[in-house]
Order: C-alpha cells, then structure tokens, then sequence
C-alpha cells in the first residue's frame, strides 16, 4: 500500500533528524559543545540553519537530544544488570555489551572525553547530568553485587573509572595507536580481541582468576 503525503513528510522528516543528529554528534565529539555552531551543522547536513528549529528549539536541545541517542543504550545496559542482580564476576558480558555499543557509534566515546579534555571548568550541565547518571549507575550495580570481592567501598569508585577506561578510552583513543600498538583497532577482529581482554580483565579484578583463564580458552574457541 503506498504511502500517504503525511506518511512521507512524516518519514522525511525522520530522515531529516536522524542527519541531523548525525552531524551534531560528529561535531561535538570533535569540537565540543562550544566550539559547535548550529549553522556548522546546517551546512553539515546540507540545509539552512534555520530549517534546524524545524526540529530542535535550540543548541541545547540538540545536544541533549544527541547525548539521549548516545548514552541511554549505555543506561539501559547498566539497569539491565541492576534487574538481574547478578554477582558482578559472572556478568562480564556486561562489560562486553558496553565495548559493542561504542564500536558501533565510537562517537559516543569522544564525546564523553572531549569536554574533560578541553579543560572546561564547568562541563555542560546536559553531559554532566549524563556522567552522573552513568557512573551513578555503574556504582550501583557494583555495591549491589552479591558476591564477596577483595575492594573496599571506597576503592569502588576507583574500579569503576578505572573499567571505564579500559573499554571507553579504548574507542576514544583508537586513532591515535592505529598502526602503532594495534593494527586497525576498530575492526570486528580487534573488538573481538578486546572484548575477550575485557572479560578475562573484569573476572580477575573480581579475583576469580580461575574462571578467567577458563573463559578466555572457551571464547578462543569461537571466535
């Protein structure tokens, strides 16, 4: 059945946004929320700049649909451990679900480094509401963890940020060691290898060194 005149300008539309928050999330990975215009993402897309408040009713509300798009599989991934309430050392496919996400979109990555990188002082409040949601909720999940683990409540935090950039600093910064330390680091075969590293990693922080080495054979042998 074809479609109506509705029906299309609805789906156009769509189209339209989904360009749009392509380009804006191009542009604030590399150059940050104030180094961005709307007038460099209109030209970006290949429309006029105010074609853009069609869409979104300012800068801000971009960017906070593009940190939505960006960073709520990385939430629904963490709150889907919290339901399961699994002890932490059995769910290192927690950690690999996280790494598949930023490959996907590497994006998403930058654009959590970026603005800590440039120095600001004071990080948009959008992305620091999402940081604080993040890492709230990667907390939550590690104190919820029934099993017995060797790390104190005040050595959690450091954990976490410190598995943080392991699989985030991973994609962030794979154009700087391409060729180097890792060839193509983005490549299935690369992410595969590090998601192996990942788990291996994650069962022997949790001191289960035994099941680490037994997981790292077995996912040798499908991949």
């Amino acid at each position: 059945m074809a479609m109506t005149v509705t029906e299309r300008r609805t789906e156009a539309g769509a189209q339209t946004i989904e360009r749009v928050l392509d380009a804006a999330e191009e542009r604030f990975s590399d150059e940050g929320f104030r180094g961005t215009s709307l007038r460099d993402i209109a030209r970006d897309v290949g429309i006029r700049a105010p074609s853009l408040y069609n869409h979104f009713a300012n800068k801000e509300a971009l960017y906070a649909a593009v940190l939505e798009r960006a960073f709520g599989p990385m939430l629904e991934i963490l709150e889907r451990f919290l339901e399961r309430g699994e002890a932490a050392y059995e769910t290192p496919g927690m950690a690999d679900d996280m790494l598949r996400v930023l490959t996907e979109r590497p994006n998403r990555a930058r654009l959590l480094m970026h603005e800590a990188l440039a120095g600001n002082r004071h990080m948009n409040v959008l992305l620091a509401a999402w940081i604080e949601r993040l890492f709230g909720s990667g907390l939550r999940a590690m104190r919820s963890s029934p099993d017995t683990h060797p790390w104190t409540k005040q050595e959690l935090p450091l954990l976490l940020l410190a598995m943080n950039n392991v699989i985030a600093g991973y994609v962030a910064l794979a154009p700087a060691f391409d060729g180097t330390l890792v060839r193509d680091p983005l490549s299935p075969a690369a992410v595969q290898r590090q998601a192996r590293f990942v788990s291996k990693l994650w069962r022997l922080v949790w001191g289960d060194a035994q099941n680490a080495a037994t997981l790292d054979e077995r996912r040798r042998g499908t991949t």
